[in-house]
């Protein structure tokens, strides 16, 4: 690298949206090449608990902790465009369109300067070109974020009625929403949110996040790319993408185990 790329890098050169390390001005995108090489997975997909289709770009592994943290937490924006721009490239190709963009809502001014959920999908619909709205739900003040439960069953119990209705019905009924959120743990947020907007008139409801900790079978499962059987507050269908299993043994990855 020459002098004059040097001195572009330090004035024009971004920060990886994972790790946060520099990126060349030259860069297609805000990633830096390590994490690009770590991050090269097909999404994973699911379905179930209401939800007509679940698609999570990333495993929920100690980079994408790290990048989420950033976003969600440190003011650091960059990993939702960057995540939308991802999630629109595959919504394109998928050919399964909807009517709506909508995201998990959130009581986020009491930690933050923005509710992430829904940066991500104002982003996302500007790219795509889908009406976005963000307050079709909103949460009930007295409810505890899902962050401080304590485990599986906790979480689950307490996303149950979480969310209300704050739309007149007519927004909703025979539409097929698209609902967009940071991380998926167990799906019970999720969940919630479809129930009430299939019990509003939905004909349908989707969901895209940057990244799962939903709980894996074995690798020996996933590697014989069987469909699972359904099991309790478990999302059905899971499909193991090429080199997801790999990934899963090489890294810490933080997935939930099932219940037994």
């Amino acid at each position: 690298m020459n002098a004059g790329h040097r001195l572009l890098d330090l004035l024009l050169g971004r920060l990886c949206v994972f790790c946060g390390n520099a990126v060349s001005f030259r860069a297609e995108a805000s990633i830096c090449p390590i994490c690009k090489k770590e991050t090269a997975v097909e999404p994973l997909h699911f379905s179930g608990m209401g939800l007509e289709h679940i698609q999570s770009l990333y495993p929920y592994t100690n980079l994408v902790r790290q990048g989420i943290h950033r976003y969600k937490l440190g003011g650091i924006a960059d990993l939702g465009r960057f995540a939308a721009h991802r999630m629109a490239q595959k919504y394109k190709n998928d050919g399964k369109t909807v009517d709506l963009v909508t995201c998990v809502p959130s009581n986020w001014k009491r930690k933050r300067d923005y509710n992430q959920s829904e940066l991500l999908a104002k982003y996302f619909a500007k790219e795509v070109g889908l009406p976005f709205e963000p307050y079709l739900l909103v949460k009930k003040s007295h409810v505890k974020s899902q962050t401080a439960c304590r485990n599986r069953r906790e979480r689950i119990g307490n996303a149950k009625n979480v969310y209300r209705l704050n739309c007149p019905k007519e927004k909703i009924e025979e539409k097929r929403i698209l609902i967009l959120d940071d991380v998926i743990t167990t799906g019970a947020t999720l969940a919630s949110c479809a129930e009430q907007l299939l019990a509003a008139g939905a004909t349908q409801v989707r969901a895209y996040t940057i990244a799962a900790t939903i709980a894996l079978p074995s690798p020996k499962l996933l590697l014989s790319g069987k469909n699972l059987s359904p099991h309790r507050n478990i999302p059905r269908q899971f499909t193991a993408p090429k080199g997801t299993v790999q990934k899963i043994q090489e890294q810490n990855v933080l997935f939930f185990k099932s219940p037994t």
